[in-house]
């Protein structure tokens, strides 16, 4: 369009049909001039350049429509005229250095400039008076400079701008009158300023009535995002506040752009959406709310976006995907949410996206059980889902850590829970039936979270000892186990048929631990599966039963079962010197010790009325370490005596060498020594023979 302005139409052809050549401005050495794209003339040189350009594209037969230049050591514009007679539509010269420019310095060119760049440069103002021959200028850059203030006769001379970009400077204060002529601006770049510092002059910007583009990115703004914080613009189209310090969005805060489309957010500190926080954005299709600290999203923070098409909530802290992200959004074709802590979708939570082809979930810990078969199914149905860009990696269960989920079957998404709840339910369908037989009036009540499996082992009179913790607040009595083998009930074993025994110290304070032992006697076929489940009882009509996990029944093994995730862990127990110091922590527990090692356990406690809970047999051992100990210290006590031994013997026999070497070595002395060296040495002699007697007793006592 400029370009049809400025020049004639065979101008225009050439430069269309590819038969425009670049113009040869000089030959000097200083400057150096070229064309990277048609109708554009970029020159590098000096002070003095700028003249011999001018004078180049005087002579020469092909035209520019744009000059870019780039000079050296060059603080100041003072020449009035520089570009008199030459067609040009866009100008942009830089320096880093030009802090002032004559205000004659673009007059007398040849055609009317629409284009005026000073980028770059070290501008502390903005150089109003050079533009009033420029009164047709339709675009003007001056970013990147020092300018800190905007006054009011800044931009009079030139009303007919669209395009103004004054960004990376030091902003911080506006005039009110500042924007007033500019009613023709349609894009205003303000990014990189300090605005921040004075918030009311952001409200100067509302003169720009047909403003359609405004970017304040990076202007230390701070405190929540409100109604009061921007200016009012009608027909405001893209807006631009990322890499600010809002902490909020309140309601109501963008009622007053109705024609937005484009609304950028990222790189705050939000962490709270209020409800209605977006109304009045009946046009907007692009929101990005990325890198910011929200954790959740309420039911109404999202409503009146009817058109949104792309919502990025990338680098947040959300937890899930909820059908308050949703379901207000009936246009959502793109979701992004990489980087959160999301882990869970709601069931229905996708049933009304019915547009929504993209969502992007890269590293998120996904929790890729049961609750995700919604997700899973919902993946696979919706005939408009584009998958490749989901990237959504399984964090848990540890099976399927790093899987992606879109290769996932919906068959192995599944719970340990879901599956332990169905297999309580089918244990206590035939334990009651079993009950069933011979009490007609009872409750059998499923305590599995009180009665809590450990541990099993064998004694060396091959009775099976299984471990459990109690954490039964009631007084109850032990009534009963029941073994299973497979899935079907094996044997119930009556308490008067097994040794039992219960320790009051327990992980918490109302816990204790619980011993049963199964006899030798009762056939259980090592290498099958076993559950194991314990009935207390604490009248005729009311039974709480405790289960184990299933495991496999291996001898000379210690199976243990983590008390939190109830998941079942297994060591084998070898009997080799190496276990020392193992066995040796177990000297400690209770669960590990018999009646020689602890003393007497005082079995019976002190409860209501002063009964009993439990029944005991004193004579059972808990735990088979007493052998493993009987064997042990004998070879570990005659290797600390040889030991002590030989050491005496080589102190023995050095102490003897020692003495026998001084004694020569006294006898070899001449006899020249006075009386009183005589005296001295018998003296240490005698020292030293007192020395070695003691020496001799301390060795025979040890």
């Amino acid at each position: 369009m400029l370009l049809k302005k400025n020049f004639s139409v065979s101008q225009v052809k050439a430069a269309e049909d590819g038969s425009w050549k670049c113009p040869n401005i000089s030959d000097n050495r200083s400057l150096e001039c070229g064309c990277d794209v048609p109708l554009t003339l970029r020159c590098s040189g000096d002070v003095h350049s700028l003249s011999l350009i001018a004078e180049g594209l005087r002579r020469s037969t092909s035209f520019v429509s744009i000059l870019d230049c780039t000079l050296k050591n060059v603080t100041v514009l003072n020449e009035a005229k520089i570009f008199e007679g030459v067609s040009l539509s866009g100008l942009f010269i830089s320096s880093g250095e030009i802090k002032r420019v004559h205000r004659l310095a673009f007059s007398g060119l040849k055609t009317p400039l629409q284009i005026l760049g000073l980028p770059n440069n070290a501008l502390n103002s903005v150089p109003s008076n050079s533009f009033q021959q420029l009164t047709s200028l339709d675009r003007l850059d001056l970013s990147n400079n020092e300018i800190k203030i905007l006054s009011p006769t800044d931009f009079v001379s030139v009303p007919k701008l669209s395009y103004l970009e004054i960004s990376e400077n030091q902003i911080s204060s506006i005039s009110q009158k500042t924007f007033l002529p500019l009613k023709n601006l349609v894009t205003l770049k303000l990014n990189g300023n300090k605005l921040g510092n004075s918030p009311g002059s952001l409200k100067t910007i509302a003169e720009c009535i047909n403003l359609r583009e405004l970017d304040l990115q990076s202007n230390l703004i701070k405190g929540p995002l409100t109604s009061e914080t921007l200016p009012t613009i009608k027909d405001l189209e893209i807006l631009n506040l990322e890499r600010n310090s809002f902490s909020s969005v309140g309601a109501e805060t963008f009622k007053n752009f109705p024609k937005l489309t484009m609304l950028s957010l990222r790189h705050n500190q939000i962490d709270v959406l209020a409800d209605d926080a977006f109304i009045g954005l009946n046009s907007l299709q692009k929101l990005d709310l990325s890198y910011n600290g929200i954790v959740a999203v309420s039911g109404g923070s999202l409503k009146h976006m009817n058109r949104l098409k792309m919502l990025d909530f990338t680098h947040n802290f959300l937890r899930a995907i909820t059908t308050d992200i949703i379901n207000p959004l009936p246009q959502l074709s793109e979701l992004k949410l990489d980087g959160n802590d999301i882990s869970i979708v709601e069931r229905n939570a996708l049933n009304s996206a019915k547009n929504l082809k993209n969502i992007s979930l890269r590293d998120n810990p996904l929790a890729c059980d049961c609750k995700l078969q919604y997700f899973a199914e919902w993946l696979t149905s919706a005939s408009q889902f584009d998958s490749k860009n989901l990237m959504a990696f399984c964090k848990t269960p540890p099976f399927l850590e790093g899987a992606q989920l879109s290769q996932l079957s919906i068959d192995s998404l599944t719970c340990a829970e879901t599956h332990l709840e169905s297999e309580n339910d089918q244990i206590m369908f035939q334990v009651n039936s079993m009950f069933s037989d011979f009490n007609d009036n009872f409750t059998m009540i499923n305590s599995s979270s009180s009665i809590m499996f450990v541990d099993y082992n064998f004694t060396v009179n091959n009775d099976l000892n299984l471990n459990w913790i109690l954490h039964l607040n009631k007084s109850i009595l032990f009534h009963s186990l029941v073994i299973f083998e497979g899935s079907d009930v094996r044997m119930r074993m009556d308490k008067s048929t097994l040794n039992y025994r219960s320790f009051e110290k327990g992980i918490e304070p109302n816990d204790e631990y619980f011993v049963v032992s199964i006899p030798s006697n009762v056939p259980l076929n090592l290498g099958n599966n076993y559950e194991f489940c314990l009935i207390f009882t604490e009248d005729d009509n009311h039974f709480y039963l405790g289960c184990s996990t299933t495991f496999l029944l291996i001898p000379n093994r210690i199976t243990t079962v983590d008390l939190n995730s109830r998941i079942l862990k297994s060591t084998i127990q070898d009997s080799d010197i190496s276990d020392f110091d193992s066995i040796a922590d177990k000297q400690n527990n209770p669960l590990y010790m018999n009646d020689d090692m602890q003393g007497t356990f005082t079995t019976q406690k002190n409860r209501k009325n002063n009964e009993d809970i439990f029944e005991h047999d004193d004579s059972i051992e808990v735990y088979p370490s007493r052998e493993y100990y009987n064997t042990l210290w004998p070879n570990v006590s005659l290797s600390i005596l040889i030991i002590c031994m030989s050491i005496s013997i080589i102190y023995i026999l050095f102490t003897k060498y020692r003495y026998y070497y001084k004694h020569h070595q006294t006898e070899s002395i001449s006899p020249s020594y006075s009386e009183d060296s005589i005296n001295t040495q018998i003296e240490d002699e005698n020292d030293n023979t007192t020395n070695k007697y003691i020496k001799l007793q301390a060795t025979t006592a040890l």
